[in-house]
């Protein structure tokens, strides 16, 4: 039998522990590494993981109430700001069992900023809004559409009535000069009676859309505000809002790249509001608030002093339009 060296085992052992301990070493020295260049990169000023200006508009959205109906039977729904929805029975078709729906109502405008929902239209006029909402149904998880329309009454302040202020669906569409925005409206072929008792509109209408009773907002003269920013500050980094005084009337200006400056729609003088400018630049956020009264001639104002701003400073902006 061949003899065996024990001491020459036991320094192999020796060796084989001490290799492991400098594998193993050399891993969580290679792993601190790794931590510490993720920590670098967090403090570095051009990496940001910051909200873009859009993500802190869309924060302002309000949340959709949830609500279940029996499709066969149909149901009187409350929506969160005073709409009442009736839906006859069948609204949904053939479905049988429960229907799960999402409403979305908006009447302030830091809920139009955060839906993307401005007071707009196709042919650049711009609306004073009473009242926008939107409904999704949904059987099991997969949307499904209406094939009925639906009874809605909604609150109107005093003086509102079917002469002075109309119905309009929102005409989905893409804007890529115009970070958030969803689509602008049109005018709906439905019309509108005024119970005057409850002071609440009446109508039917599909739910295929966004809804809105609107009056139009005097407009026309073929003028327009102009806003020029300092050098990096774009439509991709950059929102200008325009929030007209007295009205619930905001939208959000369009860039020009001929001037290379944003603008408003054509307004007529008298009108007043505020230019909201809010940028996110190299992982700082900057601001600029402009009071102004158009005089009916174009005007344009140049900004050159943008303020840096933290983000709860940013939120509270979009909060308070």
């Amino acid at each position: 039998m061949k003899k065996v060296n024990y001491f020459r085992a036991l320094v192999i052992l020796l060796s084989m522990k001490r290799l492991l301990f400098y594998i193993i070493s050399l891993g969580l020295l290679a792993s601190c590494a790794k931590d510490s260049n993720i920590e670098d990169r967090d403090k570095d000023p051009n990496f940001s993981n910051k909200p873009t200006v859009a993500e802190l508009a869309a924060n302002q959205a309000p949340e959709p109430r949830l609500v279940d109906i029996y499709n066969e039977k149909g149901a009187i729904v409350y929506a969160p700001k005073g709409t009442i929805l009736t839906f006859p029975p069948n609204t949904y078709g053939n479905i049988a069992g429960t229907i799960t729906l999402k409403i979305y109502e908006v009447m302030d405008k830091k809920s139009m900023i955060g839906t993307g929902v401005y007071t707009e239209t196709e042919d650049g006029r711009m609306l004073n809004s009473y009242g926008m909402f939107k409904v999704e149904a949904y059987r099991l998880g997969t949307l499904v559409q209406p094939q009925l329309n639906v009874q809605v009454t909604m609150p109107v302040p005093s003086g509102v009535n079917p002469s002075n202020a109309k119905l309009f669906e929102l005409v989905e569409s893409l804007d890529t000069n115009r970070m958030q925005m969803i689509g602008k409206w049109k005018e709906s072929s439905s019309s509108w009676s005024l119970d005057t008792s409850s002071k609440r509109a009446v109508f039917s209408i599909s739910l295929l859309n966004w809804c809105n009773l609107d009056a139009y907002i005097a407009s026309g003269s073929n003028n327009r505000i102009y806003v020029s920013v300092p050098d990096g500050f774009t439509n991709k980094n950059t929102a200008v809002y325009f929030n007209l005084d007295g009205v619930r009337g905001v939208t959000q200006l369009n860039t020009d790249a001929v001037k290379k400056k944003f603008y408003t729609l054509e307004l007529n003088s008298g009108l007043s509001g505020t230019l909201v400018v809010c940028s996110r630049k190299d992982n700082v956020y900057y601001k600029k608030i402009i009071k102004v009264t158009f005089t009916g001639a174009e005007q344009t104002f140049d900004i050159t002093d943008m303020e840096p701003a933290n983000q709860a400073q940013m939120e509270e902006i979009l909060a308070k339009m």
